[in-house]
């Protein structure tokens, strides 16, 4: 990426902080106005992580069983 946009490591590391610094603001914000929310979005954030793991973990193991099939170009 640094070669792509010619962007120092500075500049990106200041974008990272500033970008997580606004989303720290918002969750402070909005945590204080409506704390179900904010669990409820935790909540659904972890869940889709976990299933991610979950389903990447399987297939890498099917993946190792399957046989590729070739498919007719032709069509």
């Amino acid at each position: 990426m640094k070669s792509e946009y010619e962007a120092g490591s500075l500049s990106l590391a200041a974008t990272v902080a500033m970008g997580t610094g606004v989303m720290i603001a918002f969750l402070i914000i909005k945590g204080a106005a409506d704390p179900t929310i904010v669990a409820i979005g935790v909540v659904a954030i972890a869940g889709i992580f976990a299933f991610e793991r979950y389903y990447l973990a399987h297939r890498r193991r099917s993946d190792d069983d399957v046989t590729p099939v070739a498919h007719d170009q032709a069509g």
